[in-house]
Formats: structure tokens, C-alpha cells, sequence
């Protein structure tokens, strides 16, 4: 047996579904908020990597 699961392709299909509908609702100012902080949060990870 493989130690990889395979996903649910339903499961991906409704994910995209909600992303989507998701994306959809937010204003785009809320849009870059999420994204600055997705970078931050990033970034934060790598500086705690190096030192």
C-alpha cells in the first residue's frame, strides 16, 4: 500500500466550489489584506529559518 491517500475527487471539486464563491464575496480591498498577510506570514517563516 502506498503511504500517499489520494483525495476525494469530489472533495476538490467542492473546495473549488466554495474558493470560488469565496473570491467572489470579498471586496478586493479584503482581497489584498488577506494577501499582505499571507506574505507577512511567509516571510516571517523564513526569517525564523535563517537566524
Amino acid at each position: 500500500m502506498s503511504d500517499k491517500k489520494e483525495k476525494n475527487p469530489n472533495a476538490v471539486a467542492l473546495g473549488r466550489l466554495g474558493a470560488k464563491a469565496r473570491q467572489e464575496k470579498l471586496t478586493p480591498e479584503q482581497r489584498r489584506k488577506i494577501a499582505q498577510n499571507a506574505i507577512r506570514a511567509r516571510w516571517a517563516k523564513t526569517n525564523k529559518k535563517k537566524t
